[in-house]
């Protein structure tokens, strides 16, 4: 495992997955690529939850290069094919993965039930998906990593007059990110660079303490670091 972790693991995951034919296109590899150093510290768990994983690649970067993460849920309503061709390539570099993950297809609304405090990733769930796996991390009790796109189905802002000076998505976002301090999170914003997708805002909710009232019923204080 030691010499994956030097920084070469990309380029000798990109030799395989490209040997294997097909699999997610290389601008999701790219988006999974960069958003996983911009949130493992944030939200690394022992167990891993990918909502909306699709090809699953970034729970299974949590799997192949974070030793302290010792199972991954990877859950979307379907299985597409594009998962098996990642699966061989992952499993062909580093043969522990096959024993930390799974599959389960099961669709991302209300009664989704998450293993409690797990780490929770969601790498561009579409709309209303964000909002609806920020509920099911907020209920179990989980840290939560999101860079949400599409936001036309996306839940509308608290304050709609905001829009006007920061546009419409970012203020979808501000009501997110209210939304996880009230629920006792700190909360952080990043980015991936805009040359991958120019849907590259990261929200990151971690350090989870008991929700405390505040006066002016906003987002409470904040960790000065980036997310990292």
């Amino acid at each position: 495992m030691v010499g994956l972790l030097d920084g070469s693991w990309p380029e000798r995951l990109y030799d395989a997955h490209d040997s294997c034919h097909g699999g997610p296109r290389a601008g999701a590899r790219s988006e999974s690529f960069e958003f996983f150093p911009r949130v493992r510290r944030r939200v690394r768990r022992p167990t891993m939850v990918d909502l909306c994983a699709g090809h699953g690649l970034v729970g299974l970067i949590f799997a192949l290069c974070e030793p302290s993460v010792t199972r991954v849920e990877l859950v979307d309503a379907r299985q597409p094919a594009s998962f098996e061709r990642i699966w061989t390539a992952f499993t062909a570099i580093a043969p522990w993965v096959a024993e930390k993950v799974s599959y389960r297809e099961a669709a991302l609304d209300e009664s989704l039930r998450l293993p409690t405090e797990a780490g929770v990733v969601l790498a561009h769930a579409c709309g209303g998906l964000t909002d609806l796996g920020l509920d099911c991390a907020i209920a179990s009790g989980g840290l939560v990593a999101a860079m949400p796109c599409c936001y036309g189905t996306a839940r509308g802002p608290r304050m709609p007059a905001l829009s006007k000076s920061f546009g419409r998505s970012a203020n979808i976002d501000i009501t997110r990110s209210c939304r996880l301090a009230d629920a006792g999170y700190q909360v952080d914003w990043t980015h991936i660079p805009q040359a991958i997708t120019t849907m590259n805002r990261v929200l990151a909710g971690w350090d989870r303490q008991p929700p405390r009232p505040s006066p002016a019923g906003g987002v409470g204080s904040q960790d000065p670091h980036p997310v990292d």
